[in-house]
């Protein structure tokens, strides 16, 4: 005890061999592992691997400010051999007022038959690995974690494993953490193995469990293994950088709770919730930023309020009591039956459709889409006049708050999305390009036909001919004193036109010049007004270059 007291083994720490064993590392003090050993000389709580040694106890406790134990290895807690539940070591750590736990490589927990280990991170401890962290290593072996408390904190070196061949439960709750970085690539599990059983519990606010990938209940190719359940309450927050993969029967439950998908940082497979196997399931009240796919007698299903779905929903199963934020959906891609469920107000249902199209979204009449904002766009294909697409099945009324569909296009009654008979008409853009008889590669708004470096959208706003190269997009004249813009701007309000200035013409940022008020003069092509704006230049300011910029609005593109 205290912040002077030092420790050092050069190989073995075991606390509790044959009888019990209690190390307390309190206030300040600090003790370390394995310091020359051969580099496989690591911490056992307790250790009782020899004949007679199986009813070993060890007790650790690191706790205070300063506090800490390392070990230029492993850690164990729960190790040794026993031959029935009877007989086994157990194991107990205790982590708590900023203390510190820090292992170079592995901390795993109940790793012999029958051993068991209970182990505490509160009030600010913290326990940081090299390595994986596993509760619950070997069948019969059992082994709880609990991190409670803002502040406490495990942080695995590379994945996280509750229920590997054993039992494990993990419990986060009151703003504790285990945290993994979500970049790292690693795949995290819980029920890893067929013998094992992983629990999880997170509750309370700020509590989060965050990993990089998570299997739960199978293997990495998703293939059923082991018994898991996880629970997700009162503000506490699952957080997945790819893929999220639910197996074999096993369920995570949401109370309050917050499943997020990052996305885009490991894995080749897609960024989802991925809900397979009959009995598989997400249910209860809380909300899922993710997209959904659901195969093989999978289930979403919602309770009380419901879970609110941020995200797409592919695959088959069951779906049920879901609030959707903005529902994508890709038409070539199965969607599940969905009953009694609805839209948050505001929500949007975007659908893309392609050639695959048909009966893409069944909903029973319990279903209400009363808040949704229906969104249909065609990609990547351009469907002929005579093409009709059986967009919704079922008994749902199609009362949308808003329909948009492509132009010469509507969707009737019946969920069908079919050809109005009208030629839909050129966007403004295409109108100005075929003016000037461009086809092809060269009519695209981001073309440059003339090779001078302008693109036919910046063209098409200041009135310019595209097929004919110009040095740029304004006219710039003056003298020693002043300094005038002149061009041309399209009229009507999808189109917006700044001034902007900044000191080097390679380095910095255009910044837009405030109270600029340019001045209508005559002489543009039709369907523009030409404008000028004049400022002075004073003497002695050094270099300034202004400019003259284009928005144009999406309305007026193709």
């Amino acid at each position: 005890t205290g912040p002077e007291t030092r420790l050092n083994v050069g190989s073995y720490l075991h606390v509790g061999t044959g009888g019990n064993g209690n190390l307390s590392i309190l206030n300040g003090a600090q003790a370390r592992a394995g310091l020359i050993s051969d580099g496989n000389a690591g911490i056992s709580v307790p250790a009782g691997t020899a004949a007679g040694e199986e009813n070993a106890r060890g007790s650790l406790t690191v706790s205070g400010e300063g506090s800490y134990l390392s070990t230029t290895t492993w850690m164990i807690v729960g190790r040794g051999n026993g031959d029935n539940a009877e007989v086994g070591t157990e194991g107990t750590v205790l982590v708590e007022d900023g203390g510190l736990i820090e292992t170079a490589s592995y901390f795993s927990s109940a790793s012999s038959p029958f051993t068991k280990a209970d182990i505490t991170v509160q009030s600010g401890g913290m326990i940081r690995t090299g390595s994986y962290f596993r509760i619950g290593s070997t069948d019969t072996g059992v082994a709880t974690v609990t991190v409670t408390g803002a502040g406490s904190a495990v942080e695995p070196g590379s994945f996280l494993q509750v229920g590997f061949n054993g039992d494990g439960t993990l419990v986060i709750s009151d703003g504790g953490r285990v945290e993994i970085p979500l970049d790292g690539g690693s795949a995290s599990s819980a029920g890893r193995f067929e013998t094992a059983v992983g629990d999880i519990t997170i509750e309370g606010a700020n509590s989060l469990l965050s990993l990089p990938r998570f299997f739960v209940g199978s293997d990495l190719d998703l293939n059923p293994t082991g018994v898991a359940s996880i629970r997700v309450r009162d503000g506490g927050t699952l957080t997945v950088g790819g893929l999220l993969g639910l197996r074999n029967g096993n369920t995570i439950e949401l109370d309050g709770g917050t499943i997020n998908m990052v996305g885009g940082l490991v894995d080749t497979r897609p960024d989802a919730v991925d809900i397979g196997n009959p009995g598989s399931a997400i249910t209860g009240t809380g909300v899922i930023n993710s997209d959904v796919v659901i195969s093989d007698g999978g289930t979403l299903a919602g309770t009380g309020d419901g879970i609110t779905l941020n995200g797409s929903l592919t695959g088959t199963g069951e779906v049920d009591n879901i609030v959707f934020g903005d529902f994508n959906v890709l038409s070539s891609s199965e969607v599940p039956a969905i009953a009694g469920s609805r839209f948050a107000p505001g929500g949007a249902l975007n659908i893309v459709v392609d050639a695959s199209t048909t009966g893409l979204i069944n909903a029973d009449a319990a279903t209400d889409f009363s808040n949704a904002n229906l969104v249909i766009t065609f990609e990547p294909f351009e469907p002929g006049t005579g093409a009709t697409f059986p967009l919704f099945t079922g008994d749902a009324a199609l009362n949308f708050a808003s329909v948009s569909v492509p132009s010469g296009w509507e969707l009737s009654g019946d969920g069908v999305l079919q050809h109005t008979g009208g030629v839909p008409e050129d966007t403004a853009f295409e109108q100005w390009a075929s003016g000037f008889e461009l086809s092809g590669a060269d009519a695209e708004p981001g073309a440059n036909p003339s090779g001078d470096g302008f693109t036919n959208t910046q063209k098409f706003a200041f009135g310019i001919s595209p097929t004919v190269a110009v040095a740029s997009l304004a006219e710039v004249s003056g003298d020693e004193s002043t300094l005038t813009l002149r061009w041309n701007q399209r009229e009507g309000s999808d189109v917006t036109y700044v001034i902007e200035r900044r000191e080097s013409l390679t380095e910095g940022e255009w910044v837009e010049v405030e109270g600029a008020e340019p001045v209508a003069i005559g002489g543009a092509p039709d369907g523009y007004t030409r404008y000028e704006w004049t400022t002075a230049i004073e003497a002695g300011e050094g270099h300034a270059f202004y400019r003259a910029r284009a928005v144009v609005g999406a309305s007026l593109l193709p």
